[in-house]
């Protein structure tokens, strides 16, 4: 990963993902509720098939695009932990959050992905690069919840990830420091959705420690529904006598092209669930 964002400024700009070519790529500027994080950000979309070329049909995601990568064995280590992190941690980890919230799989599955392996668009990974403490010049990644259904998040040992607690304080994650591998796991807004708010997506943020020599890094696996999905309620909460869904039917490709133009530029306020809120 290092790799990759230690190339020229000049020679990561041919990979630089804009709005209306890919929402993947390269990024230097994005933005967290109109304001810039400070951060640099690789996103690599699903690959179904890597055997063919990037740009193949078969690999351009409807939602999110065309990879933009590197040739060579950076691009072939990255897509091959992709595909054995989605398969080994993310499709299991699926089951067991659908368990945990007495969902049916089967169906919740369905749902967030009707079109089954055919889809192409089942989320994104992203590498992370902090260079610096963002200090009093900003956040390297402002507060936010996360788009989709859940988020994997391997982080190196610079500490940086808080979360907001319910007096709206801050509190930063534990991290190990014998180098044990840490995963993050945070529900995203789609799975609060299916849940009609049993399960909520919790904010949080980065603000890399003050004086750490070294860089932060991260890798954040997206699981998303599919291109065609569209999330609704699957439980329904008692309200005064009655059962009632708290959302409208949300159509995932629409809601999650809003908030990637958001990320690339200052287009008002940023999308939320709050906005199909009933």
């Amino acid at each position: 990963m290092a790799a990759l964002f230690s190339l020229p400024v000049d020679e990561k700009r041919r990979f630089q993902r804009l709005p209306g070519r890919t929402a993947m790529g390269w990024s230097n500027s994005e933005l967290t509720k109109q304001r810039v994080d400070l951060k640099e950000v690789w996103d690599i979309a699903w690959v179904p098939d890597p055997s063919r070329r990037l740009d193949h049909s078969s690999n351009v995601s409807p939602i999110d695009g065309c990879n933009l990568l590197p040739d060579g064995a950076v691009r072939n280590t990255l897509l091959n932990y992709y595909k054995t992190a989605k398969e080994s941690v993310c499709d299991p980890l699926y089951r067991a959050l659908c368990a945990a919230f007495d969902l049916s799989f089967d169906a919740v599955q369905a749902a967030t992905h009707p079109m089954g392996e055919n889809s192409k668009s089942v989320g994104f990974m992203r590498l992370n690069h902090y260079a610096k403490h963002a200090g009093d010049e900003g956040m390297n990644i402002h507060e936010h919840t996360d788009a989709g259904l859940f988020t994997v998040l391997w982080a190196s040992d610079v500490r940086g990830l808080q979360y907001q607690d319910r007096q709206g304080g801050w509190e930063r994650t534990v991290q190990a420091d014998d180098g044990t591998l840490t995963l993050t796991i945070n529900l995203g807004d789609m799975f609060q959705v299916l849940t009609n708010d049993a399960a909520s997506a919790p904010v949080h943020r980065v603000v890399c420690e003050r004086d750490w020599p070294l860089p932060r890094y991260s890798i954040a696996l997206f699981f998303n529904p599919s291109e065609t999905a569209v999330i609704s309620p699957m439980t329904k909460q008692v309200s005064e006598g009655r059962e009632r869904s708290l959302y409208r039917d949300i159509a995932w490709a629409k809601f999650r092209r809003r908030r990637f133009e958001g990320d690339a530029a200052d287009l008002g306020v940023e999308v939320q669930i709050s906005d199909w809120r009933l």
